[in-house]
């Protein structure tokens, strides 16, 4: 049967006419503002704007969609069925990720270091704060821009005072010399200074980002990363002028992560899939194997490390269309975005 698709008009309205009443009736997942002047599907509105983090996101309605293409080695063409979903017209962009970093200082967690129960003193929560900078641990190092030595100096400062503060085999007990105190003040104020500085390319799309990072991101914003096939389902869409307000999906120089893991032969195990969220595990080609051994020169780590690969879609340095990679989920080289996506609610019988 071939792909049910709704026919949404070629000529999207870019400027959001906000439909209040509309915000209550359907329960999304966070607090959105409803696009009234580009209409609905099936009751679900084909537009919404995201409150937090500013994205615009578009209806994609429950169907069957044809993905994939038999011509490739690690493809095959087939039918996927998929549940209505949202996907973000645009990447993540520097913005919203010092928006979330910021938020990640302000709000460190204390269950991050073990507290105990007692309600933490103002020592423990510049403890808590310094210990939050780890972000280039997360794969965050070029958005703080924490000089080398700011950044040895904060580690080694966290040694120290998690050294001082161990009393016992589980809760840590912070008391800050007042040296200690006044440089860790120092480094989360340099740190702020960094996030503050992705403010002039606030709207440029992020594309230094590992997996754990996209996830961070997307669960922060009460999202989610696309599954790889409603990624293709979207681009396919958008190539067809159905998406047209959706950008940089496919002709960019940047790859977008899905939330699957990569197999090679992943859409040759089944011809007919409903809502497919990937194989289990990852798994590279024999070809793929012996590739990535001319770099790591050890074959049995490489097969090991491909089962946690993760799948890259679109990038427009690729010669495929509709390109799709392995990768370790925190490999560095070609560069890596975010696409948020949603669920569509379930909409109430009116």
């Amino acid at each position: 049967m071939r792909v049910l698709l709704w026919l949404m008009a070629t000529t999207v309205s870019l400027a959001l006419t906000v439909d209040e009443s509309r915000a209550d009736a359907v329960k999304f997942p966070f607090p959105v503002e409803i696009d009234a002047a580009n209409g609905e599907t099936g009751g679900l509105p084909n537009r919404v704007k995201h409150k937090q983090t500013g994205l615009l996101f578009v209806l994609v309605p429950a169907g069957e969609y044809r993905i994939g293409d038999d011509n490739l080695a690690d493809s095959a063409e087939i039918t996927v069925k998929l549940s209505a979903y949202y996907v973000a017209e645009r990447e993540v962009a520097k913005g919203v990720i010092a928006a979330y970093l910021k938020w990640r200082l302000d709000t460190a967690m204390v269950s991050e270091v073990k507290l105990g129960e007692q309600k933490p003193t103002d020592d423990e929560l510049l403890a808590v704060r310094l210990a939050a900078l780890t972000f280039h641990e997360l794969g965050w190092p070029f958005d703080i821009d924490l000089d080398s030595e700011t950044s040895h100096r904060r580690d080694v400062l966290w040694r120290e005072m998690e050294e001082q503060a161990r009393s016992g085999d589980t809760d840590l007990k912070f008391q800050l010399s007042a040296a200690q105190r006044e440089e860790t003040l120092q480094i989360l104020a340099k740190a702020e200074e960094g996030i503050k500085r992705l403010g002039p390319d606030a709207d440029r799309r992020y594309g230094m980002a590992h997996f754990r990072n996209a996830g961070q991101i997307a669960e922060w914003a009460k999202a989610r990363l696309l599954t790889e096939a409603e990624w293709e389902a979207a681009a396919k869409l958008h190539d067809e002028g159905k998406l047209p307000t959706i950008v940089n999906m496919l002709d960019h120089d940047v790859f977008e992560w899905c939330s699957d893991y990569y197999a090679h032969d992943y859409f040759r195990r089944k011809a007919d899939l409903t809502n497919p969220t990937g194989p289990q595990r990852g798994k590279f080609s024999d070809e793929q194997i012996e590739a990535e051994v001319a770099v790591s020169s050890t074959r049995w780590a490489t097969r090991l490390a491909a089962r946690s690969a993760g799948v890259l879609r679109g990038g427009g340095v690729s010669k495929r269309r509709y390109a799709r990679r392995g990768t370790l989920m925190d490999s560095s080289g070609v560069a890596k975005g975010i696409r948020l996506a949603f669920t569509a609610p379930t909409v109430e019988n009116k």
